[in-house]
């Protein structure tokens, strides 16, 4: 490949990371006002509260792949929100876990069916072809996210 196809290269994927950014920026925000302004982060973690839960804050942590300090500070707003508990671990009085409410289901339930409406409203207005494409795009895209979790870079 010489200089000038690796350049050409470069600034095709600059371009093209750009836009998939704005893209998925504007999709986001979409579905952070149908979520009712519960950050992806919270909601993720929560998610993963209520699917393995009752977990310690360092294994929500480690699912999620964020800090410690990230986790407490979703931690305490889930709580305040009324999606959450927490509680001594009984097998380690020292360590607290957390739990979802009765809320923190519901609101998991509501959440997704908000922004599946969201894409799906979207995804409506495509032509076949449009949509066929989309359909095309989706396993590359799960794989490109799916490797960047497991080996730890999200």
């Amino acid at each position: 490949m010489t200089q000038q196809d690796q350049d050409t290269a470069t600034d095709q994927l600059s371009q093209t990371s750009g836009r998939l950014a704005l893209a998925i920026g504007r999709l986001n925000r979409r579905m952070l006002r149908a979520t009712e302004g519960l950050s992806h982060g919270s909601l993720s973690a929560l998610s993963s509260i209520v699917k393995f839960g009752p977990l310690r804050l360092n294994e929500l942590a480690g699912r999620e792949a964020v800090a410690a300090a990230t986790i407490t500070r979703i931690a305490t707003d889930l709580e305040v929100r009324g999606y959450v508990t927490r509680e001594s671990d009984p097998l380690d009085r020292r360590a607290i876990t957390i739990a979802a409410t009765e809320s923190g289901v519901d609101y998991i339930v509501r959440a997704r069916s908000a922004r599946a409406d969201v894409i799906s409203a979207l995804l409506g207005t495509l032509e076949p072809h449009e949509l066929e494409l989309v359909e095309d795009a989706l396993p590359v895209l799960e794989a490109l996210v799916l490797e960047a979790h497991y080996a730890g870079k999200d």
